[in-house]
Parts: C-alpha cells; structure tokens; sequence
C-alpha cells in the first residue's frame, strides 16, 4: 500500500496537519483520487502534473463557494474544493466532500431505459422531472457565483436514488478572478452550443449562455428517455450528417421551421412534454441557434420544471407511470405496448416478481401490434350484466371513446400526488351502463383476439336475446287469444 504524507491548508492558508493517503480508489488522465485517514468524509484529488494555475485557481475558488442547496440538509450537490493539497510546498491537489460511488451514479444511467430497468427500476418519470429540477438549481448556483461549467455533459453529474443532484470535476469550470479567466480547456462535441462547434476551447472564453444549451440537453434526455434533442430520421438526400453538424445547422426535429429531419420513431412524443417545457425547449434549440441569449436559464428551468412536476398525475391501470395532466391516456402505457411489453417504468409487482426483465411476448395480426394478455376480470360477471342492444353499439365506438378518455383527478387538492387516471363515466354511460366491466376487455384501443372473439360472441348473445324478447312480444297478443279460446271451449 502506498503511503503519501502531504500537508493541508485551509481557507486562511494557515498550515493545518499532515494526511495520510491510501492507495488510489479512483484514476483519471489529470489526477488520482484517494481516500483520507484523518478525515473520512473527504477525499483528496492529486494531479499528475501540477502547475502553478491550479494553485491559483484552486486557491480563488476555495474562498469564493457557491451557495450549496443541499448543504442544510446535510447533502452535497457541488462537490468543490475545500482545502488545498501541498507536497514540498507544492500545491499537487485539493481536498473535496467524500461522495458514496455506490449510491450516486452518472445521470445516464438514469436517463437510459435499458440501464434504469436494471439497475434502478422504481426510478420513475417524477423522479426523473426531480431530477432535472435539482439539476437546474445546481447549475444556477454555480451560475450565480460567476462561474461557468464549461464542460456540461453526461459524465459530470451524478445522481443518487432520492434524485438528488452532485456536479463533480468542479476544477475544470471556467473561473475569473478578476484579472485571469482560468478556461475550461475541454468538451463534448453533442453537449456543445452551435456558435462553439469546431473550435479550440483552449482559445474561447465561454459564459453562461454557453452552458444554458448543454443543460437544456441534458433535460431533454431526462425527459425524453435518453433521447439527444438532434436526434432524427435524415430526409435529406446522401449520408446523415453527424450529431455535431445537425446542431451546428439548428436541425432540432420539432423546430417549427422546415428541417431535414424527423422525430427517431422509438422516441417518446414531444407533445408528451407538458406545454410550458414544449416552448422552453424551442427557446433554447431553435430560437437560442440564432440568439444564444434567448436559451432558458437555470432559475427558468427549476421554475418551470417544478410546475411540470406538480401537475404530473398518476396512471389508474400502472402507480409507477407519471404523466403531464395535459394529455388524455397514459403514454408510457402507450409506450410499452409499442416497445412489445417492455415497460419504461414498471409496475412494483412486476419488479418484485422480476418480470420487468423479461420481455413480453407480442404477436403480429395486420401489421398492427397486439397485447397478448387481455383478460376478463370476471366472465360471467360480465354475462350476468350485459344488456342486449345497447352492447354492440357500445363495443364499436369503445376504441373510439377511449382515445377520448379524460382525466380525473381523484383528490382536487394540488398537493397531492395520487391523481388517478379514468375513463369518463359521462361519455362512457350514454352508451352502456356496464361500461366498467367491459372497459377490463381494452387496453389502448388494442384487443387480442380470444377477447374479440369473446366479445363477437357476448355480443351475438345479446342480440339474439333481444330478438327473442321482440319476438314474444310481438306474439303475445295471439297467444293470448288462443288462450281465451281453448278455454271457453273446454268451459
């Protein structure tokens, strides 16, 4: 085990004690990371090749924090530097809060279903929306500081379980002391702003603006299932151009001017996204190509995304599905019928008994995809309460009525958080009084075909009862008549 004895320095640059370091428990291309004997809540960051900038960037940031949002509550959502790191009278490093790696994973592990599903499958779309929340509020207090993130991507933000935001790799942001702009020398290419495509981040000084169009991405995929807000069908002509390309042209697929793309046909629909996001969306990739000040900031989007949040409602047929109130059926049920059972957010049953890992099997009836396990929830319930006559009206129109379905709330109160989904007694009523129980037949105007059989027959049942009552009726008179008759002859 390697040992190391460096000294420590705090804010009033006044010599504190000498650490003990262990063996490295992370490594990267500019700096180990490794635990501290003394103090067990911190790690520390020791470059490989330290420089005189670091000393004074580091030591200008030690004593000009940003306000942590979390710090009352005992949580860390900026890990930044604490204490400087001296070897020899050196500046090698920094001290920085000791996160948990086994709790806090990087955000695209949150933000790609495939990854969710297995690793963390109760993360459902409030948490996601929570999350993009509490991203906002950490990047706008960086912001509020005079700092610029510079390299906003999917690597440098960590996210735990509860949807609690940390920024990390905090000594890249671009720091201005007043007299020096200490750069942030690095980026990716699909988080970077169109006025930034193609040139040397050595050679520009970046702002605010800047960093709003990789936050803006970075939401997008939170809200979006992964999905890169440039993503698209080329139809153009020739080969697709690259990601890079598409935001430097402002190709955004739901921009409302005429663009060579369209949405990725597995990607959820932008309409899904509740109105007031829809239009901060266009602000930031369509109108913020031309006028980068036009870009949401922070506060706007922690505003806005607390709003969405509180006007989410919850699925009647899956608790884990959330979704904007603005919308007439669930989407993510919509979803996971349309991803052959394969459930974004699956239901706590399903991930107790650990079939949210196993596909659903799927058949193909006139290239339409069809559930394969619609069920009765009681047959002859259903035999006892259906009427004739009214019942194969109401089965036509049923796909109908349902995509009309409206949402009711069953608890007014805003605070809550248990709105249930609901077919619309009003409109379902007029056509049949058992709406209830045929409503079990449906899910998403999607029949497999034992229950349409069943249905055909219930149905053909019903009509044929109903001929036989018209048929008596219509008899009844000269039944009776003979009736009269036969027994004044046998008087």
């Amino acid at each position: 085990m390697r040992q190391r004895y460096l000294r420590v320095f705090g804010k009033n640059n006044m010599d504190k004690s000498y650490i003990f370091l262990k063996s490295p428990i992370g490594s990267g291309g500019e700096a180990n990371i490794y635990t501290v004997r003394i103090k067990p809540e911190l790690v520390a960051k020791v470059y490989h090749q330290p420089h005189g900038d670091y000393a004074r960037k580091l030591a200008f940031m030690i004593a000009n924090p940003p306000v942590d949002p979390l710090a009352e509550r005992g949580r860390v959502s900026i890990a930044w530097a604490t204490e400087l790191v001296t070897d020899l009278d050196r500046v090698v490093g920094f001290l920085m809060p000791k996160l948990d790696t086994s709790k806090a994973k990087p955000i695209f592990q949150y933000y790609n279903p495939s990854t969710r599903r297995k690793e963390s499958p109760k993360f459902s779309y409030v948490s996601l929306m929570r999350t993009a929340r509490n991203l906002a509020r950490a990047v706008r207090s960086v912001h509020s500081r005079g700092y610029v993130i510079g390299d906003v991507n999917e690597s440098n933000v960590l996210v735990a379980d509860d949807a609690i935001v940390t920024l990390v790799d905090t000594d890249s942001f671009q720091v201005n002391d007043g007299t020096t702009i200490y750069r942030c020398t690095v980026g990716k290419p699909e988080y970077t702003p169109p006025e930034l495509q193609g040139m040397s981040f050595r050679d520009v000084d970046r702002s605010v603006k800047h960093d709003l169009f990789g936050l803006g991405v970075l939401i997008y995929q939170l809200l979006m299932e992964g999905t890169h807000p440039f993503g698209g069908v080329f139809r153009g002509q020739g080969e697709a151009p690259e990601l890079k390309e598409r935001i430097k042209a402002g190709h955004f697929p739901h921009g409302r001017s005429g663009i060579p793309y369209k949405p990725m046909p597995l990607a959820p629909s932008f309409q899904m996204l509740p109105v007031a996001l829809q239009e901060l969306f266009l602000l930031c990739f369509e109108a913020g190509h031309s006028n980068p000040a036009a870009r949401p900031t922070a506060e706007v989007w922690s505003k806005a995304l607390g709003v969405a949040e509180d006007g989410l409602v919850r699925c009647g047929v899956n608790g884990q599905h959330f979704y904007s109130g603005h919308l007439g059926v669930c989407p993510w049920c919509e979803r996971a019928v349309k991803l052959g059972g394969r459930d974004p957010f699956p239901a706590l049953g399903a991930i107790s008994s650990g079939q949210h890992l196993k596909p659903a099997a799927i058949t193909q009836t006139s290239n339409k995809v069809v559930s394969p396990n619609l069920k009765l929830k009681s047959a002859s319930q259903s035999i006892t309460n259906l009427s004739a006559g009214s019942n194969a009206k109401f089965i036509n129109n049923l796909p109908n009525i349902v995509s009309q379905a409206s949402i009711n709330s069953s608890n007014s109160n805003s605070s809550s958080r248990n709105p249930v989904l609901s077919l619309n007694s009003n409109n379902l009523s007029k056509y049949n009084p058992n709406f209830q129980i045929l409503t079990n037949l449906f899910k998403f105007k999607i029949l497999n075909t034992k229950s349409r059989s069943f249905l055909m027959f219930l149905s053909c049942l019903g009509i044929i009862s109903g001929l036989t009552l018209v048929a008596l009726a219509l008899i009844k008179p000269a039944l009776f008549a003979f009736y009269r008759g036969n027994v004044r002859y046998l008087l």
